[in-house]
């Protein structure tokens, strides 16, 4: 911590930032094993450690940056995931939106969502019972439903349970699923970073925290690929969701003090 004393990073430096710093290569090793993860499991535990939005605009850029490796692995299959450009375009229009609502919406109602969010996919994750729709319906919703996501990303932080529930439902084969997630991420990041920056939200010290993220999550990301095939699936999975279950919990009790 002594060698950071110098260089403004928006946050105290204290025990937090170790946490902080510790919970994005977390997500980022998860990121790695599972191709997906970083918002779900980091914007929680930072949310609980700062304030929402100071988590949303950390995690943003380390956030579009772990897509990268995913998206390029994958980039011969793009012609497959053309069918979800309305969903991505209409949830690009929701990113701008939700960024307004992020500096309009109280912190406590906002935490709620985010909570309630992370609780949806701890427990549908849990039973493995995440609730789809039928093809036919999902082309129908598909943009609505990615102007929602676009929202809820941009101003609680994750999106993540609403983009996957989307694609399972289209029946994306399971080769083509990852690159199509990340790709769909990849431009609802890169857009989330451009309206928090064009909104005032990167001071020069959370800019630097924000970079600073990025060294973590390319070790997380690059030891989770690795550690693909010697990581036991089922455990690793339920130490994450018993985490997120924390961080929920806290995040509906710090929103039920400010509300009530």
């Amino acid at each position: 911590m002594e060698g950071l004393a110098s260089w403004d990073l928006g946050v105290p430096l204290d025990w937090r930032l170790v946490v902080a710093l510790g919970a994005i290569f977390f997500a980022s090793f998860a990121k790695g094993v599972a191709g997906l993860g970083v918002p779900i499991i980091a914007t929680p535990i930072l949310a609980s450690l700062y304030d929402l939005r100071t988590a949303i605009v950390i995690v943003t850029l380390p956030m579009l940056l772990s897509d990268v490796p995913f998206v390029v692995r994958g980039l011969s299959l793009w012609r497959e995931t053309i069918r979800l450009l309305p969903y991505a375009l209409f949830g690009l229009v929701g990113i701008v939106v939700g960024a307004r609502l992020l500096v309009t919406l109280s912190e406590a109602f906002l935490a709620a969502v985010l909570g309630s969010v992370v609780a949806l996919f701890v427990v549908t994750s849990w039973f493995n019972a995440l609730p789809l729709l039928s093809p036919r319906v999902a082309r129908i919703v598909g943009p609505p439903l990615g102007l929602f996501a676009g929202v809820v990303q941009s101003s609680a932080g994750a999106s993540g349970p609403l983009t996957t529930m989307y694609l399972l439902s289209l029946g994306i084969p399971r080769h083509i699923f990852l690159f199509a997630i990340n790709a769909t991420f990849q431009a609802l990041d890169t857009t989330q970073f451009a309206a928090l920056a064009q909104l005032g939200l990167y001071t020069p010290g959370l800019t630097n925290l924000a970079v600073l993220a990025c060294l973590p999550m390319a070790l997380g990301v690059f030891l989770g690929i690795k550690a693909y095939k010697h990581v036991d699936d089922a455990l690793f999975r339920r130490v994450i969701l018993a985490i997120l279950a924390l961080s929920a919990a806290n995040l509906f009790a710090r929103a039920a003090a400010d509300l009530f």
